[in-house]
């Protein structure tokens, strides 16, 4: 982004400056041929502090149109550098929220399979991997600052961690043998992964 933004400022520069060379050019021409052109008596004897006049308005001119159009060039620089990293973020706080969506689907299927297979002593690997995955997403969320994906996406970060801590919760029915899984348990997982779901629409919509 900065290579961008120097890249585009030198070329205004370059531009500018050639701007500024053809209409010092033009003046000097100007006030030139005019005083020509009176010494010659083609024209009346008070053209030339006309041409002079001329001149000096084109140099005021210019001397506040290029600082105002790299004023207004600059500045739009700095508000596409903004939406950009507006963008990032929530493409950013979109993706963890689909990763953690994953894991909450993942961890119910999970507690549910692993009341009706233990009972039976059928493996319940997936089960304790979704439980594994929870945690990790958990411990994650913990780490990340509310504020890393930017200010806008402090609400977001704040509810995934609350849901990725539920998560963390409920594998207790997982690490303790002798638990047993609550309805209200899954009441509050499929709750959980409507939220995500809702807030995944409105990031879309943000986006």
């Amino acid at each position: 982004m900065n290579n961008n933004f120097w890249g585009r400022n030198s070329k205004y520069a370059v531009a500018l400056m050639w701007a500024l060379l053809f209409l010092s050019s033009i003046s000097w021409v100007l006030v030139g041929s005019v005083s020509y052109w009176v010494k010659n008596g083609w024209l009346p004897a008070d053209s030339a502090g006309w041409a002079q006049a001329i001149g000096g308005m084109l140099a005021v001119l210019v001397a506040i149109a290029v600082p105002a159009y790299q004023s207004r060039e600059q500045q739009k620089q700095l508000q596409d550098k903004d939406l950009k990293i507006r963008a990032d973020g929530v493409q950013a706080t979109r993706a963890l929220m689909e990763h953690l969506l994953g894991v909450q689907k993942r961890l119910r299927k999970g507690l549910w399979d692993y009341q009706i297979r233990r009972s039976s002593n059928r493996p319940v690997d997936d089960a304790l991997a979704s439980a594994h995955d929870a945690k990790q997403a958990a411990s994650m969320l913990r780490e990340l600052s509310v504020v890393a994906l930017s200010v806008e996406m402090v609400h977001f970060v704040v509810g995934m961690r609350e849901v990725a801590s539920y998560g963390e919760f409920a594998t207790r029915t997982i690490d303790n043998p002798h638990a047993v899984l609550s309805p209200n348990t899954l009441q509050a997982l499929d709750k959980n992964i409507a939220l995500l779901k809702a807030w995944i629409t409105e990031l879309d919509e943000l986006e």
